[in-house]
């Protein structure tokens, strides 16, 4: 019998949600944590929030904010050489949909490898 088990992250939402992210990464393992956002999210003081808690269970961080709008994939590979060179062991998006984007390519990136292009579907 082949039996797959597929672990979903945890999901947080709702008033105050943001307060547990340092609990969070800190259970995933994580020692450092680098952190994907948007200069506007930035802007916003969410990011500055976040690093509060993750400051909060003692885990040092990098933020990676050089992503537009729209982003290229040059800024993934920006963001994957930054990733590495920093010894980040764990990412972590603040904001909506591009830093989610480029957070995800740049894990995808960092455990499997290559470049982002082998991973577009069709």
């Amino acid at each position: 019998m082949n039996i797959t088990k597929y672990v979903t992250p945890e999901i947080i939402f709702g008033c105050g949600a943001l307060a547990h992210v340092g609990e969070s990464v800190l259970q995933r393992g994580a020692r450092k944590v680098f952190v994907v956002s948007d200069e506007g999210v930035i802007n916003s003081g969410w990011v500055e929030k976040a690093l509060v808690y993750l400051k909060a269970v003692g885990l040092d961080h990098e933020v990676y904010c050089n992503i537009s709008s729209n982003p290229k994939d040059n800024e993934v590979v920006m963001g994957l050489q930054r990733y590495l060179e920093t010894e980040c062991d764990s990412i972590l998006a603040v904001g909506g949909g591009s830093p989610t984007d480029v957070a995800k390519a740049i894990a995808i990136l960092a455990t499997n490898g290559g470049i982002i292009q082998d991973y577009q579907a069709g």
